[in-house]
């Protein structure tokens, strides 16, 4: 027993692993304890690890170097990036505006270059050691060492180059290499794996790509997987950088793997799986194709409750599927009435308020237009009245009165210029005291 255990002692409330223990090959006939680690954290944010175990692994194997006893062993820049590593002998690591990293620097003064496309692509990496320079180019499914074709990668294996000999990959449920032979199948490589992705001492290593089928850098002792959205380190299940579509996931820990659970669940890119509309297949960073049920997996479809109803067993091709997720969409209220699928509703969630809302969208949807309707009427009639209120009081607008020619309604109902001079006459001949007035005046004089 314990020949080969990976056991997580205990977690935070953030999913950072607190303790981790590895068991594993110590001698050639001998196995034991070596890996007892104890991490710290600056939130979510590694800080330092200390290992007490005693014993070292034998051979490949994978285990946790303890090469620092610092306070502070792991530094991130302000994008969350990993820009120190002192148990690795990382000095520096320097991101490009994708977060990828394009220079990695150890205190002995070796250093890995990369160069990527646009589109995070990587084109190139650069390994100085010492006085050695080993470069290598990745054009599509060729890869190139120091200008030599090396390998030609295919969905069954490779062919290696310059020998043109064709390698055959086993792997299992989780897309691992565990098997490596040629064509007349002879076993050229085994590899057996930790939960979460450490190598098991093996005594061939004939090729790059093992957990999950990702390419395994152990050049200077690096000793991290490329994913393409970011590079994971198994030794101790975290990733260096943030999840690019954390934002998403708010309830998930951006650096971890798998949600912590390695065994049912994989991560093609390091990142959630988008959609390709014109292909109508879900795919990794790098545009290979990922299994759908790998996608259930990835977004926990089968218990997340966040989702409104079931899923089918096969994936969604005739429905809208979300573009930067690849996740199916949600149905609408209708949609739901209409279906004959049982709703799954969160039990966070009261169910009087997802009853509210659907009554509430229902009730504004075919009342908003005839509300609409009653107050553009009212409007209407009641400017109907204002018409004729202003058309019953028969007077003449400022403009007609100077200017314009008045209606002939309202020339019936305004007197005539004569009749204005004859009526001002007799109302001064009134104040006046008229004629008489006139003659009784002059007597009095």
């Amino acid at each position: 027993t314990n020949r080969f255990n990976e056991q997580i002692t205990a977690y935070d409330k953030m999913g950072n692993i607190l303790g981790l223990k590895r068991y594993g090959q110590m001698a050639a006939s001998s196995y034991g304890l070596i890996d007892n680690l104890t991490l710290t954290y600056n939130g979510n944010q590694l800080q330092a690890i200390k290992d007490v175990a005693t014993s070292s692994v034998y051979g490949n194997g994978t285990e946790f170097k303890d090469n620092s006893n610092q306070t502070v062993e792991y530094v991130y820049d302000k994008n969350g990036n990993l820009t120190k590593d002192l148990n690795k002998n990382i000095s520096s690591i320097r991101y490009n505006i994708l977060n990828l990293p394009n220079q990695v620097i150890f205190a002995g003064g070796n250093s890995v270059l990369y160069e990527y496309a646009a589109d995070g692509t990587k084109l190139r990496t650069v390994h100085k050691t010492g006085a050695t320079t080993l470069t290598t180019d990745y054009c599509g499914n060729a890869i190139y060492e120091n200008g030599v074709l090396k390998m030609l990668l295919n969905e069954a294996g490779y062919v290696s180059f310059p020998d043109k000999k064709n390698h055959f990959y086993i792997k299992d449920h989780q897309g691992n290499t565990r098997v490596v032979a040629d064509k007349d199948g002879n076993v050229e490589e085994t590899n057996a794996y930790y939960p979460f992705g450490g190598t098991f001492t093996s005594t061939n290593n004939v090729q790059p790509f093992k957990y999950n089928g990702k390419e395994l850098d152990q050049k200077n002792g690096l000793n991290w997987y490329d994913y393409g959205a970011r590079h994971y380190d198994a030794a101790i299940g975290r990733f260096v950088t943030l999840d690019p579509l954390a934002e998403s996931f708010y309830y998930a820990n951006p650096y971890t793997y798998c949600l912590n659970n390695p065994h049912n669940r994989v991560d093609p890119s390091g990142m959630a799986s988008r959609y390709n509309w014109e292909r109508q297949r879900y795919e990794d960073e790098n545009g290979n194709e990922v299994s759908w049920e790998s996608v259930r997996q990835e977004y926990r479809i089968d218990e997340d409750p966040t989702y409104e109803i079931s899923i089918p067993d096969d994936p969604p091709s005739k429905m809208e599927v979300d573009g930067i997720t690849g996740a199916a969409r949600k149905p609408t209220a209708i949609e739901i009435a209409n279906s004959k699928k049982e709703a799954t509703i969160a039990p966070a969630i009261p169910w009087w308020l997802v009853g509210s809302e659907i009554i509430g969208s229902s009730v504004s949807r075919f009342l908003g237009p005839i509300s609409m309707i009653f107050i553009l009427q009212s409007d209407t009639e009641q400017s109907k009245v204002y018409v004729d209120e202003a058309s019953k009081k028969k007077k003449v607008s400022s403009a007609e009165a100077d200017y314009g020619e008045p209606s002939a309604e309202h020339r019936q109902a305004r007197p005539s210029t004569k009749d204005i001079h004859q009526k001002g006459r007799k109302r001064v001949q009134r104040d006046r005291g008229g004629e008489k007035g006139d003659a009784r005046r002059t007597r009095n004089k």
